[in-house]
């Protein structure tokens, strides 16, 4: 049809969709939180490109 040939996984789906909610004014990241059905919020984090805390390999 289009002549895309990536696949989409499911994870592309939710980073896309995590990465538009978050740039909604006026929602924040405890609302992406319990829409994605998250129990920490460092998880929700993962989803919008951004590094867990206490988990910096780097030191």
């Amino acid at each position: 049809m289009s002549g895309v040939k990536k696949t989409i996984t499911p994870h592309c789906g939710r980073a896309t969709f995590a990465n538009l909610f978050i740039k909604i004014p006026a929602y924040n990241i405890i609302d992406l939180m319990k829409i994605m059905g998250h129990k920490e919020v460092k998880t929700s984090l993962c989803y919008i490109g951004h590094k867990s805390i206490g988990n910096d390999s780097s030191n």
